[in-house]
């Protein structure tokens, strides 16, 4: 069984996104706490959490443009390289 290591990483961003924005609200929520600035680092920390997943998200789309890009790219030089027994018609070494 082949994995395809592009669906297993783009299968992922659910997770990064969750994990950026809980880490970023945990993190304002911590220093909120501590400096006593509640709730402007908590606001901070959750955009810079929104911030990063919207950058995954980016990452992401790029990568499966890219490899679709790639994809049409092989198609074309394979159908450009096709041979039928027309080609080989002078040939007498093919069978028939």
């Amino acid at each position: 069984m082949k994995i395809d290591k592009e669906a297993l990483f783009a299968s992922s961003i659910g997770l990064e996104v969750a994990i950026s924005i809980g880490l970023g609200m945990f993190f304002g929520w911590w220093l909120d706490k501590k400096f006593d600035t509640s709730p402007y680092l908590f606001i901070v920390f959750f955009l810079a959490g929104i911030g990063s997943a919207v950058k995954a998200v980016i990452r992401i789309m790029k990568m499966v443009d890219m490899r679709d890009e790639t994809e049409k790219e092989i198609k074309n030089i394979t159908e450009n390289f096709k041979l039928s027994k027309e080609d080989f018609k002078e040939d007498d070494n093919l069978p028939d």
